[in-house]
Formats: C-alpha cells, structure tokens, sequence
C-alpha cells in the first residue's frame, strides 16, 4: 500500500480543523497521514504539470467584481427590527420606543449601526466616554441594570443579520431598490455565555479544535449573559472567557459582550466610603469583577478592546 503511486491529480482532501489539530498535536495520526498524502501528491504531480499550474493560479488572482448595493437604509432596517422584537421578548410585548427615556430605541438605533460599519455609531449618547474612548475599530462592552432589554434587543438584530438567501429579508437601500440584508454581508455570531460552556465541555479531541475556530475567528461575535457562566469543568477548572478574550485580541478582532452590572456583594460592600456611600460606579465595578473572573490581562485591556455602552434604565420584568 505503501508503494502504490498517486495517479489521481485531484490535490488530498484537507481534514477539518488541520491547522488547530496540528498544533494541539503534530503527532495525531490524522495529521500525519494528510501530511504524508500531501507530500507524495507533490512529489507526483507538482513540476510534472506547470502549464496547468499556472493556468490555474490566474484563476486564483482574477477576483469577481463586489457588486455594488447602495448603502443600506437604516429606517427600513429600523422598522424591520420593530416588526420582529415581540418574537425574541419574553413577554411577545411589542417593541416600546419610549421607555426608560426611549434608551431601548437608542440602544437599537445605535447597535445596528455599529453592526453596518457605520460612524454615526460614535454618537450615540449611550457610550461611557470618561471609561473608553470611542472607536469603530474596538469591540462594544453593553452593561446595564437585568431585565432592561439589552438581550432580546441583540437576539432580534442577530436575527435580521442571520436570515439566509433562502428566505431573505429584504431591506431598502437609499436609491428605494430592495435587496437581500446578507447580499450587505453583516452577518455575525451570536452565543449565549452559559451555552459557550456547555458546548466546549462535551467536545474532545478534533472537536476542540472546532470549538476554538468558531470562537477566535469571525468579527464581530456577540456573547450575550457574560459572567454569569461558570468555570469549565474538563480535567481541571478554567474560565473559558479569559482564553477567548485573550484569543480575539491577539488576532485583533472585534467582540461584542453583553452583561449586567456587578452584583458582587464583596466588591459592592468594597467601593463604599464611611457613610456607605459608593465611591466607583456600577461601570467601574463591573470592569473590576472582570479582572477578577478573567484576569489582569483582560482588564487591563477593555478600555482599548471596547466601546463602554451603559443602559441604566429600570427592569422591564414585572
């Protein structure tokens, strides 16, 4: 079997999650078998066909035109996300653009710019400007009161996002012309943190390696309920979120977290003067309790890596 020469010009198929797997084990026999065909299929073909080679690679160089759609109408959009909210609130209740101050409505407004790529996101009223400073290029940190509508107002943007060509949503764009939303190619990850957990408990091996490039790849993923999750519990116990965090920054991608304020009795009783007065904000703390959970590294850098977006209306559950 050994000595059987390839005639087949077809290039070895690369296993999923190669790269990953190599690194976690350069020896698994996966790995070295691909590495082996690889090498044979060189050793076979690679000099002995160039003109088809060559032809080949001036397919690779030759790109297709982007067509070009328009900029996206973000009061089509707007209206499109009213229109689905009441399916990702709890209650059904349709989409209330007044309470809490209209906070929800800004809120709305200003993450579906920032999902578009569009400027305009750095004005929102909602970004703590004495913690970050704005930026298009950095990741959203959105904290808040529980029950203020942060998550179901993310699950219905992702969902807009997420729609495939099979069954499209179709947005207006300013010349009035309807397209597909993923033709704009805005789409992003959404997980929920304690589902993150789960997922990377019950995989081994290559499955891993899966798990690592669905989550240090892809701008803009979202994770919705962070430090509420707990520690992972596989040969021993780690916070999944320190690895990711520290992960997507080394690869400079941005990230969106969602969480409520600390409600660390500690670190709440901590910050408090004689007269029991707080003496750092509920933002402040927040940031803190992330140090703690994930680390000096991660703290240190969520003022450069996030936009500080604070939504301190009252809960909506009643």
């Amino acid at each position: 079997m050994e000595n059987l020469k390839q005639t087949d010009k077809t290039p070895p198929i690369r296993p999923a999650g190669f790269d990953w797997l190599k690194r976690l084990d350069p020896t698994n026999k996966i790995v070295v078998e691909y590495e082996k065909r690889i090498q044979e299929y060189n050793k076979n073909f690679i000099g002995s066909d160039n003109d088809s080679i060559k032809e080949y690679g001036k397919t690779l160089i030759k790109k297709p035109e982007t067509p070009d759609f328009g900029k996206i109408d973000l009061n089509d959009l707007y209206d499109k996300f009213k229109f689905f909210y009441p399916y990702f609130n709890p209650k059904k209740e349709p989409f209330d653009e007044n309470v809490n101050g209209g906070e929800g409505r800004i809120f709305a407004r200003s993450m579906l710019l920032y999902y578009v790529g569009r400027p305009k996101f750095l004005q929102c009223e909602l970004i703590n400007r004495e913690l970050t400073e704005p930026s298009m290029d950095k990741g959203v940190l959105v904290m808040g009161l529980w029950g203020n509508g942060k998550t179901s107002i993310i699950k219905t943007i992702h969902y807009l996002f997420s729609r495939p060509l099979s069954n499209p949503l179709m947005i207006k764009n300013k010349d009035d012309l309807y397209y597909p939303l993923s033709y704009w190619k805005h789409n992003f990850n959404y997980f929920d943190a304690n589902l993150v957990v789960d997922d990377y408990e019950w995989r081994n091996g290559l499955e891993k390696a899966e798990f690592w490039k669905k989550h240090i790849s892809g701008k803009k993923n979202t994770y919705d309920d962070v430090l509420t999750e707990r520690q992972v519990s596989n040969y021993g116990k780690f916070e999944i979120f320190k690895d990711m965090l520290e992960k997507r920054n080394a690869k400079q991608l941005q990230t969106v977290v969602n969480c409520n304020y600390s409600t660390d009795p500690n670190l709440l009783e901590k910050y408090k003067d004689k007269d029991g007065k707080p003496t750092k904000t509920r933002a402040e703390i927040t940031l803190i309790e992330f140090g703690i959970r994930y680390g000096k590294r991660v703290y240190d850098r969520m003022h450069s890596d996030f936009t500080i977006i604070e939504l301190k209306g009252k809960s909506l559950r009643k």
